[in-house]
């Protein structure tokens, strides 16, 4: 296999990087994974010279494949559920030893990237981010790109911002930026602090750690469950915002995987006192199902007597195809009791809409008879 070479024909190099989230990574033995480093690299014809592994306490290793041309080096990270390889050379088939290595692995959501070495450095490092904002409205950000993931669902962008710091992107459609998450946080989810103290909250997506951390930091919540689609998204978010994800670690917090509108149907009559909805909003496909009446139902299945849920919408501005009415409109179809918030979030780029509501009527609040 070839590679890039710059036009005065000097040789380059590619190096292969692999990020891999995997459950099992404690599983992982090291006699293993040194054998399939050796398949690997004969597979994709290279000279391997030799192997060695490092043990980390209380978990973890590093094993590290000299090559004839260059190297293969595997690290392993149980407690994160993260695996990172990579493979560098100047020659061999390089996706015949990715292929052979992802497989003996075996994680649940990869990111591959191939950079070539050896060329002149672009200095700067800045790119332009395209944002869709709304129909037929796009935002320009310039940003560094930090990070690109891709998973059987999605695929996801770190970028840093000066003015925004990190952002974390999904299909293009900007999820949360550090400077400005309080103000979305706030705005989802403050209403349960005025509630006598939730034992438990249900958060269904919030996979990104917002939701857990604030439900946990505020003390709302002693224990929360979180029904999360896509396992990459909780892993992107504690490697690169630690300090804003971190609920997702709290021994109090369970992360459940799968299609909310699936796993919700395993939740029991009445076990929880709040719900938060912090799905894909539902300008997007797979976000309508979370906004639709039958799932609402259910939410409201697994609301005890009293119980409250908050409940992301969409912009105030833009004319989707669910609009902020029609999200309206369905929430009052199963509570009777609805309130809307709007507030400006600026990686937005729009005011946006918060639901909140109860299955009691407003005046029973009161505690009248």
């Amino acid at each position: 296999m070839g590679f890039p070479t710059r036009s005065n024909s000097n040789l380059t190099f590619a190096h292969e990087v692999l990020d891999m989230w995997v459950p099992d990574a404690g599983k992982l033995k090291a006699s293993t994974v040194s054998a399939a480093i050796r398949r690997a690299a004969e597979e994709g014809g290279l000279n391997v010279l030799k192997v060695s592994t490092h043990k980390f306490r209380p978990h973890g290793f590093t094993t590290f494949a000299l090559l004839s041309q260059s190297h293969v080096a595997l690290h392993t990270w149980p407690e994160l559920e993260y695996v990172a390889c990579d493979v560098f050379s100047c020659g061999g088939e390089l996706e015949k030893v990715v292929r052979s290595l992802v497989l003996a692995v075996g994680p649940e959501a990869v990111y591959q990237r191939m950079i070539t070495r050896g060329e002149p450095t672009r200095m700067g490092g800045s790119t332009l981010f395209l944002d869709q904002t709304g129909p037929g409205i796009r935002t320009l950000y310039d940003v560094n790109l930090v990070a690109r993931y891709d998973s059987q669902y999605q695929h996801a962008e770190v970028y840093r911002h000066k003015q925004l710091g990190g952002m974390f992107v999904m299909n293009d459609d900007v999820q949360f930026s550090e400077s400005d998450h309080r103000l979305y946080d706030d705005a989802l989810m403050r209403s349960l602090q005025g509630l006598r103290s939730p034992q438990s909250v249900l958060v269904i997506g919030g996979g990104d750690g917002l939701c857990a951390t604030y439900l946990l930091s505020n003390r709302i919540a002693r224990r929360v469950r979180v029904l999360e689609l896509d396992p990459m998204v909780t892993a992107v978010c504690k490697r690169h915002f630690p300090k804003l994800s971190w609920g997702l670690s709290d021994p109090r917090t369970e992360v459940r995987y799968g299609d909310a509108c699936e796993t919700i149907l395993d939740v029991p009559n009445r076990s929880f006192d709040a719900v938060v909805i912090d799905t894909t909003a539902p300008d997007t496909n797979r976000g309508y199902g979370t906004y639709a009446v039958d799932f609402l139902r259910q939410v409201r299945r697994v609301l005890r007597p009293g119980g409250q849920i908050c409940m992301n919408g969409t912009s105030v501005w833009f004319k989707y195809e669910m609009s902020a009415d029609t999200v309206q409109r369905n929430i009052r179809r199963v509570f009777p009791d609805v309130s809307c918030d709007v507030a400006w979030i600026p990686s937005f780029g729009s005011p946006w809409s918060f639901y909140h509501a109860t299955a009691q009527p407003a005046r029973s609040h009161a505690g009248g008879s």
